[in-house]
Formats: structure tokens, sequence, C-alpha cells
């Protein structure tokens, strides 16, 4: 799934975590840290990143931020 994602212009980075939020319901970013061993700090850009090319979305709860697959 991920070399099919890096054809839609993901970077490896950008499709694991897509690939990750895919299968799950949404997630915080320390856990999508944990799960695709990448950085969270990375994290962070990535998900901006997709959020930006509208392959996920986010919401607050409870003062987290939570990043989901639409």
């Amino acid at each position: 799934m991920i070399s099919e994602l890096q054809y839609l212009w993901l970077s490896e980075k950008e499709a694991k975590v897509y690939e990750l939020l895919s299968s799950t319901e949404a997630l915080r970013a320390a856990t999508i840290a944990k799960r695709t061993n990448i950085k969270r700090a990375s994290v962070y850009e990535v998900l901006q990143g997709l959020e930006k090319k509208q392959f996920m979305s986010s919401y607050k709860k409870h003062g987290h931020m939570y990043f989901y697959i639409d």
C-alpha cells in the first residue's frame, strides 16, 4: 500500500501515517509516532502535510489533538 500512496505524491512518512490511520480510529500524534517509528517532531510535520493535502482531518478533545482519515 505504501508504494501506491507514494505514487499519489505522498512521501514515505506520509504514506506510513496514512496507512496507519486508514486502518484505525482517530489517534494522537504520540501514538502515531510510536506505531510508525517516526520521531514525534516529524510526525507533526507529516500530519500538517496530509491535512494540507486534504488526506486527513483532526479534532481537539479534552485538550488533545486527534487525527483521522475521513
